[in-house]
Order: structure tokens, then sequence, then C-alpha cells
């Protein structure tokens, strides 16, 4: 929250670095991305894994930085 009042309304979040290590779970990443979003903010996440790029879609984060590995088939 404090990065997305402090500069140009941006908040960057890692979602995942490493294929073999877990990506931010995805309560936790909608908690944050709902925070900065109530602030006014938006929020950008680094995302290299399958799970984290979906992680990222599904908290609602206005961009993907990377996004790789992204499942073509809807998730529900």
């Amino acid at each position: 929250m404090e990065e997305a009042t402090a500069s140009s309304g941006w908040c960057k979040i890692i979602g995942d670095w490493r294929w073999d290590e877990p990506a931010v779970p995805l309560e936790i990443l909608t908690e944050a991305v709902t925070a900065v979003h109530a602030v006014g903010g938006r929020v950008a996440v680094h995302c290299q894994t399958a799970e984290g790029s979906r992680n990222a879609v599904l908290a609602g984060a206005d961009s993907l930085e990377h996004g790789m590995h992204l499942d073509p088939a809807p998730w529900a």
C-alpha cells in the first residue's frame, strides 16, 4: 500500500521467482491487490510460472510482468 501511494500509484509484487519454489498463495496475493486497489493504486505482479501467473490473474492484478506459462484454458 505504501508503495502505491508514494509513487505513480503502481505497486510491484514478486508473485514468484523460480519454477521450483512455490508462488505467493492466492489468498495472500488477493489481500495485497485488494489493499492497493482500496487506496487507488494499481498492481503489477512479477510471475514466471504457471501458478504465479494464474494467481496474479485470479487476484485481480492490473499487469503481469512476464506472465510466462499461462494456461489458455479458463480458470474456475
